[in-house]
């Protein structure tokens, strides 16, 4: 008999039981998960081989949730039995009360929740692991715009999750669901640190834009990551895509639907043109007013690099303003007619120092 915990999902939407799979076999314990999209269908497998614990929807198709616990306890009465519903029914959750489930769950069911009942259900260890201890990142919807061009996106590519994030690592629009909470909890925020340093790096560039986009080949997914603009980047996890033709068609799709989406976000948030941050800005402005403004000593011994006119004629050493207009006073008052006040004569000029001591014009 296998050491494996079985877990057996019943959810009739696809993208719900590949998250809740690929999530419960990343967990650091031995589990064997399987996933149907019906009730009968899970009786059959329960019946075929013991299940350990089931996570089954209450509104299915065809038998409920509800129905299915009545049946499956008759051939696994030591189960142990989480449900989800996406109905807020009173009635309904009175009756999962009485049922005796060992855990419910509203939708959308947060994982790290979800884990925490799987390993208390299982006596797992590590309840409290430090990837279930991380919060989801938060959601802020942009525009219905932008949240139908990602689905587009994803319609096109057949991907199993785009995302668009913010630089305050924020979920602006989504479409598909995280196929693996390392994603959320342990790519993500790997991938906005790269986010920050290429914005870091285009800005010593002087780009307007950062231009940068990541392939990674995974084991079980691929991921693509494109910045779109300065804010926000784009997150692409597809199934492994063939490389040459398939992989050059998907990453120039994922391109002009950056920058479509680019000129989208530019709608709502036009301050976030530049790839420089504001600080950045208001930083480089006030160094530009610094490097303008003189300092004290060019102030106090003025602009030398500027030569003095051609008929410039230093003073006199010693003599001061004030003995220039001493003299002046003088020569009005000994003056009493003065032939021509715009010409000087030599012992006028003499006298004011223009014309040094000894000098014998013509001599």
């Amino acid at each position: 008999m296998s050491d494996k915990h079985r877990i057996l999902i019943v959810d009739d939407h696809k993208e719900i039981r590949t998250t809740f799979r690929a999530n419960l076999e990343a967990l650091d314990a031995e589990v064997e998960v399987i996933d149907v999209p019906s009730g009968e269908e899970a009786i059959l497998e329960a019946i075929g081989q013991p299940v350990d614990l089931m996570i089954a929807d209450v509104g299915l198709p065809g038998l409920s949730g509800l129905e299915l616990l009545e049946k499956i306890k008759v051939h696994n009465p030591g189960m142990k039995i989480i449900l989800i519903t996406g109905l807020e029914d009173e009635d309904i959750r009175r009756k999962v009360a009485d049922a005796g489930t060992d855990a419910f769950f509203l939708k959308p069911v947060k994982i790290p929740d979800l884990l925490k009942a799987v390993r208390r259900c299982l006596g797992l260890k590590g309840e409290h692991s430090e990837g279930e201890d991380l919060q989801p990142l938060p959601v802020e919807p942009m525009g219905e715009e932008i949240t139908e061009r990602v689905a587009d996106l994803r319609g096109e590519l057949g991907a199993i999750s785009i995302v668009l994030l913010s630089r305050q690592k924020k979920i602006v629009a989504q479409s598909g669901g995280w196929p693996d909470a390392v994603y959320e909890y342990r790519v993500i925020p790997q991938l906005m640190n790269m986010f920050q340093n290429v914005n870091q790096i285009s800005s010593f560039l002087r780009l307007n834009q950062p231009q940068s986009s990541w392939y990674f080949s995974g084991a079980k997914y691929d991921l693509f990551w494109t910045h779109v603009g300065a804010a926000h980047a784009l997150l692409v996890i597809t199934n492994p895509v063939a490389q040459n033709t398939d992989l050059t068609w998907v990453l120039s799709t994922i391109d002009l639907a950056a920058k479509e989406t680019l000129k989208m976000v530019q709608k709502w948030e036009p301050k976030f043109g530049d790839v420089r941050s504001e600080p950045d800005a208001v930083e480089e402005e006030q160094q530009e007013k610094v490097e303008s403004k003189p300092s004290d000593k060019e102030i106090e011994r003025g602009d030398k690099s500027e030569e003095p006119p051609s008929d410039f004629v230093e003073l006199k050493p010693g003599l001061t303003s004030e003995d220039a207009k001493s003299f002046w006073e003088s020569a009005t008052l000994e003056d009493d007619e003065v032939e021509n006040p715009d010409v000087l004569t030599y012992e006028q000029a003499q006298k004011l120092g223009f014309i040094p001591e000894g000098n014998d014009v013509g001599g």
